[in-house]
């Protein structure tokens, strides 16, 4: 996987973790992603399950820090972020973030991004795009 390397970081985003719950996986267990060849582009976050638009949460904190990712039901996927040197380093403690937001809004990236601040301080930080399928009925 080809991830992204800045300001004393690594950052792996949009790393599948499950085929996309659409069509007869929907209501389906989840199936396992099927394996790629050659190097995978892991440089954007995947995409967010289904949600109202969002207006922010009225105290100055937007709801899209990874507004470039679109909503979709194709949402299963991690985003990894670590310190730069992590792989000289035995062992180190890893955070996982899992998102609120009742399944109205939220996702991995909200608020913590990358986890890059605490991956600066010897953490690998692991994300969700999202914690379950969610099926949005307008």
């Amino acid at each position: 996987m080809r991830g992204i390397a800045y300001d004393g970081v690594r950052a792996w985003r949009g790393i599948p973790y499950a085929q996309p719950p659409v069509g007869v996986l929907r209501w389906a267990a989840p199936q396992r992603e099927a394996a790629w060849s050659g190097i995978r582009d892991d440089s954007r976050f995947g995409d967010r399950a289904p949600q109202q638009p969002s207006q922010g949460l009225g105290f100055g904190v937007s709801l899209d820090t990874d507004d470039e990712a679109p909503f979709d039901e194709d949402c299963l996927y991690l985003n990894v972020c670590a310190p730069e040197d992590a792989a000289e380093k035995s062992r180190l403690p890893v955070q996982v973030w899992i998102h609120g937001g009742g399944y109205a809004v939220g996702s991995g990236p909200q608020f913590i991004g990358d986890g890059a601040a605490v991956a600066r301080r010897s953490v690998v930080v692991v994300t969700f795009s999202t914690t379950a399928s969610v099926p949005w009925v307008c």
